[in-house]
């Protein structure tokens, strides 16, 4: 944040948005429509297994501990 300077663009701290299509369908992958909408954006196929949702804590832990993973809860998480 502090490195980063241009007069035309104002200093953010993601590179990334944190709330996008993509995030929503890398949660909510095990269930239709989700499912089918993800193989769209992925080409029709799945993709690596490592990077593919599996458990909350596991997704928290890279929360915590990396700078590149910037996702945010989806608000499907508190009502389904």
């Amino acid at each position: 944040y502090e490195a980063f300077d241009d007069p035309n663009i104002p200093k953010f701290h993601h590179g990334s948005h944190y709330s996008s299509s993509g995030i929503v369908l890398f949660y909510l992958i095990r269930m239709e429509p989700f499912t089918s909408h993800f193989l769209t954006l992925q080409g029709g196929k799945f993709d690596h297994a490592d990077r593919m949702f599996h458990s909350i804590s596991g997704c928290f832990n890279n929360l915590l501990n990396g700078s590149a993973d910037v996702k945010e809860l989806i608000p499907e998480f508190y009502y389904l």
